[in-house]
């Protein structure tokens, strides 16, 4: 039997899309950024350079991003815009950050300061996503239970390529053979 919901529309107005239009917009710029680096990196040790930190901003943008609607609209009750004003605030301050680092000058040289640093942005998304699936007994009424281990899951995968990226993984073991297919850039 299926049971029908109604909802107070002057409790709950039109829930807002423009966590979803950020979420898209990010992918769309991570990929056009991505695109324009391997388009162009070819021409010239500077070009390749230069391109790489839109690769790289990209990345960043793409972390706030992607986290946006999950933690708007998981806290998106009255009672619990505190914490998601706290939990974006964090990510889009620490995706900031890691722009600004990618186009310092000579951040080329800063390899593993870059690694780290992407890894705390990606890694920033653990506390609203322990919150969102851990609320306290006041909480459980406002905060939607969320599934964690696809967050988990991708944040995991996430970390294995930034470390493979760094230690150059498996073009270390096997050089040139990885030039076309396989390589971590």
């Amino acid at each position: 039997m299926q049971k029908n919901f109604t909802i107070d529309s002057e409790l709950y107005p039109e829930v807002p899309r423009w966590p979803l239009y950020v979420h898209c917009a990010s992918s769309v710029f991570m990929m056009s950024c991505s695109f324009i680096y391997h388009l162009f990196t070819c021409q010239s040790h500077e070009h390749q350079i230069f391109y790489r930190k839109f690769d790289y901003a990209g990345i960043s943008i793409m972390i706030a991003g992607n986290s946006t609607p999950m933690i708007y609209y998981g806290f998106m009750c009255p009672q619990t815009t505190f914490y998601r004003n706290l939990y974006l605030g964090a990510i889009w301050i620490i995706a900031i950050i890691a722009l600004v680092l990618v186009f310092s000058p000579n951040s080329h040289n800063l390899k593993w300061l870059k690694v780290v640093v992407f890894l705390f942005a990606g890694w920033s998304t653990v506390p609203a996503i322990w919150h969102l699936n851990n609320p306290s007994s006041d909480e459980r009424a406002y905060i939607s239970n969320q599934i964690a281990w696809p967050w988990i899951g991708g944040g995991l995968l996430y970390s294995v390529g930034a470390i493979c990226y760094a230690v150059k993984f498996p073009e270390v073991i096997c050089k040139k053979r990885f030039d076309l297919i396989g390589s971590s850039h």
